[in-house]
């Protein structure tokens, strides 16, 4: 792996390692149940769930006014960026508008100018979370956590 992508420096790899596990235990956690599972499972899309969405927003963008850094971990693109692209990109596919948020808009904006091979990758999966949006897959299954929509 790169060392660009992944730094060897201790105070960068530990800003890396910091994005990987905010994104982990947070942003996506919080993007993603507010997105993707009122989508693919019988979720209903929740004033909580929104609040929360809007507090990991919240704390990204003061990372990235912070840091004042053009990437999620530096002025470089690392492997922190990968998975919060992804996660960001989930809210883009339900027109979830990034206005309140100028640091996070400001970096999303960047990564697809700048890496247009790297965030087609990303937008192909956006257009099918943006399909789904709009069509609701009916899941015939059995999930043991989460309750599945029932056809009619």
């Amino acid at each position: 792996m790169s060392d660009k992508l992944y730094p060897k420096a201790p105070k960068l790899r530990a800003i890396v390692n910091h994005r990987l596990c905010f994104n982990l235990a947070l942003y996506y956690r919080n993007i993603s149940e507010y997105t993707l599972a009122p989508i693919f499972y019988d979720y209903q899309r929740s004033p909580l769930s929104l609040k929360k969405t809007k507090i990991a927003l919240d704390i990204f963008n003061t990372y990235l006014q912070r840091e004042n850094s053009e990437y999620a971990a530096g002025n470089s693109l690392t492997i922190a960026d990968f998975p919060l692209i992804t996660a960001t990109m989930c809210l883009e596919a339900i027109d979830f508008k990034l206005d309140a948020w100028p640091y996070v808009m400001k970096w999303y904006d960047n990564f697809k100018r700048k890496h247009p091979d790297l965030w087609e990758i990303a937008a192909n999966g956006m257009r099918e979370i943006s399909y789904f949006e709009k069509h609701p897959p009916v899941l015939d299954m059995n999930h043991p956590i989460h309750p599945v929509r029932k056809s009619t």
